[in-house]
């Protein structure tokens, strides 16, 4: 706690556990959480079993494809109701232009029409496999739309090697895939739907070992081994069912239980500062800890009662008009969503993925995770993982 100095105080340390209790729904919390169980399950060690073919078999490539077409189609619509105002992701994400190189001439698109250039815009922008496409495939112009004739901006200099596709094209295409990978993971989390957002920590497993975020690596690699070899079934439906939580009723307002506490915690910490009073005194224990939510909402709902303008509970978006204008001019002038053989600028991002679906194919990392983890939980994280992972770079 920061020290007060009108009492003589000083800065101070102050500790203690917060913990919360919790009506889990739709399990049978009994069998659910018997831990003997899931000791035998442990001992039996099948996540010796742990591989690269069941990490890859982990991942819905088909449900990714098809809830990104429902989020384009989504902008799509967004773009047609609101064609008055300025770009929409879609228009500056995807091909930094107007759908009209997706949609029919006329405005007047049906459901269908919509899905179907939603499907085009996921399979031309946002597939490993259209990445590697624009990069190697020197003839790709009958797949992407053309631009102009690339001229290389390096005379007089070393230029860099020119790939036989477009290196700028296949960049941007692995930024909007991650991208879109990204917006799913929170429409996800904020639908409730915790089987959408396991599907792209599935793929994430891959990505963060590629990027070198060995810890996230190692929770999802431990994920993989709970829930295909150690988890009884009731288990996993009462981790599935009560992972997220509603604390408003309302819909899109979902988010993790872990994330509730971080909450709970710091406005702990907070009480307890602003009081003479330290963390673990009776008076928090028996008052202040027990309707901590109350003290969270109790500000706005002053608020609202009294007919005052509420906080917003989220950052405020910020007015980026004419930022997106000329995000939008400078993308259609550069062409990124088109094909220009030989396209480089000198940049190649790699692709997180794909590096790490091949490291972990030609490297020990999941046997040596399994070896660490299999008798001993603690040490899921190895302390000279960081080291690691810059030699294999």
């Amino acid at each position: 706690r920061v020290y007060d100095g009108e009492l003589g105080e000083r800065d101070m340390m102050d500790s203690g556990t917060a913990s919360a209790y919790v009506v889990v729904e739709d399990c049978d919390p009994a069998r659910a959480f018997d831990v003997h169980v899931l000791e035998e399950a442990q001992a039996k060690q099948q996540r010796k079993e742990l591989s690269v073919a069941l990490l890859q078999k982990r991942i819905d490539w088909q449900g990714l494809h098809d809830v990104m077409t429902v989020h384009v189609a989504s902008h799509l619509i967004q773009e047609k109701d609101e064609a008055a105002k300025v770009l929409t992701i879609v228009t500056v994400l995807l091909h930094g232009g107007s759908p009209s190189i997706f949609l029919p001439r006329s405005r007047a698109a049906t459901i269908e029409q919509l899905l179907v250039a939603a499907e085009k815009i996921v399979a031309m922008y946002l597939s490993t496999w259209s990445a590697e496409r624009a990069r190697r495939d020197p003839d790709s112009s009958h797949y992407f739309p053309v631009g102009k004739p690339w001229v290389s901006p390096f005379r007089g200099q070393t230029a860099p090697a020119a790939p036989a596709g477009d290196q700028v094209l296949a960049n941007t295409i692995l930024r909007m895939r991650d991208i879109m990978l990204h917006y799913e993971f929170h429409s996800a989390v904020a639908d409730g739907h915790i089987g959408r957002a396991m599907n792209v920590m599935a793929v994430w497993t891959f990505t963060f070992c590629g990027c070198g975020k060995s810890k996230y690596t190692n929770e999802l690699l431990e994920l993989a081994c709970n829930f295909e070899y150690e988890y009884s079934d009731e288990l996993k439906q009462a981790v599935l069912n009560n992972w997220l939580c509603n604390l408003t009723g309302h819909k899109g307002r979902w988010f993790p239980m872990d994330l509730m506490m971080e909450h709970n915690i710091n406005l702990l910490k907070r009480m307890s500062g602003q009081r003479n009073t330290p963390f673990g005194a009776q008076f928090f224990k028996e008052v202040i800890s027990l309707n901590i939510r109350y003290f969270l909402d109790v500000k706005e709902s002053l608020r609202t009662a009294a007919g005052i303008g509420g906080k917003p509970g989220r950052h405020k978006k910020k007015k980026k008009a004419v930022a997106l204008q000329h995000l939008g001019r400078t993308m259609r002038e550069h062409e990124l969503h088109r094909f220009r053989a030989n396209h480089i600028y000198g940049f190649t991002a790699a692709d997180d993925f794909a590096t790490r679906h091949a490291r972990f194919a030609s490297t020990s990392r999941i046997a040596d995770f399994v070896n660490r983890t299999m008798f001993n939980a603690s040490n899921l994280h190895n302390r000279d993982e960081s080291a690691m992972e810059v030699e294999e770079d």
